[in-house]
């Protein structure tokens, strides 16, 4: 393998470049700027545990891997290039030379642009494979929406919930409600809930009358009822309502508020939304997300595993 096609750890120096070039490859990079802008800029990514690599060879078009994208106990990356530009056996050779990395343990990859991760199912199990152990468990696609220029303010019946946001102690309800949780840890949202924004509704309850007498004041439950978080790639997500608050406009009121609040701290936010599920691509429109681009997840493990093994 020459040194040409061998990937190296990006330098601190370099992030402001990085930025850079992944804007220039908007929409479809979206994570990509994303981690680089929000959670290595503001330090959210620990460098002992998050890494990014690069091409040692600087005139190859843009080519990037991060691995560590959220923390979880398997291996997991999310990466980026236009396989227009670069041809895949140079890809599959710098795919091969990302250090610290075994292209034999079961691994994830997290909201890739959908064309890279077919080149990246192609290279990692396909004919001439870098893995020898594993196979493509699992595919789980959609389209990336972005913030349109129409933000618009969805109704919420204000005095019966309170809008807030989430607490650490939410992390586990969080994890135990969220319908992709074998590919989060709990401690990953906690550190979502402690480094972003989030917002959660909350259902009010009146305190006894002679409280309210004496103090003219309402509380609110300590357990949400309806949420969603940010990622320190800048995707909402987590979005989950209880089935009996559902169809009040919950979601899409916590959804807008987040929204809101990320705008007002300066990231741009995206949704990803896979499959087929056109209540969620409904609410996220009523917002003014409009689709921008294709995404998936990919899972790559042994042939005898599950899932839920994951």
């Amino acid at each position: 393998m020459s040194s040409s096609m061998k990937v190296r750890e990006a330098r601190e120096d370099e992030l402001d470049f990085l930025i850079k070039k992944a804007e220039e490859n908007l929409p479809h990079s979206l994570t990509i700027h994303g981690a680089l802008s929000i959670g290595f800029r503001r330090n959210i990514y620990s460098r002992s545990y998050s890494k990014i690599y690069i091409p040692e060879d600087d005139s190859l078009p843009f080519f990037i891997i991060i691995t560590g994208i959220i923390i979880k106990n398997r291996p997991n990356m999310t990466l980026y290039w236009n396989p227009e530009e670069i041809p895949r056996e140079v890809a599959r050779e710098l795919l091969l030379s990302l250090p610290h990395w075994s292209w034999d343990e079961p691994f994830i990859i997290y909201s890739g642009w959908t064309p890279v991760l077919l080149e990246t199912e192609k290279i990692v199990t396909g004919e001439n494979s870098i893995s020898k152990k594993l196979i493509f468990g699992l595919g789980n696609y959609g389209y990336c929406y972005g913030l349109g220029t129409k933000f618009s303010t969805p109704t919420i019946p204000r005095s019966e919930f309170v809008l807030a946001p989430l607490t650490e102690k939410d992390a586990e309800l969080v994890h135990k409600n969220w319908i992709y949780n074998c590919a989060e840890d709990v401690e990953s949202i906690r550190r979502n809930i402690e480094s972003l924004p989030s917002m959660a509704a909350y259902e009010k309850i009146l305190s006894s009358e002679q409280e309210n007498k004496n103090n003219n004041m309402e509380s609110f439950t300590d357990k949400p009822i309806s949420w969603a978080l940010t990622r320190p790639y800048g995707e909402v997500g987590f979005n989950f309502t209880f089935p009996e608050h559902r169809c009040k406009g919950l979601s899409g009121a916590v959804t807008k508020e987040l929204v809101k609040k990320l705008i007002e701290d300066g990231i741009t936010p995206f949704v990803n939304v896979t499959g087929e599920n056109p209540a969620s691509v409904k609410a996220i429109e009523n917002i003014g997300f409009i689709k921008c681009s294709s995404f998936g997840y990919q899972y790559y493990w042994f042939p005898e595993m599950q899932l839920s093994e994951f």
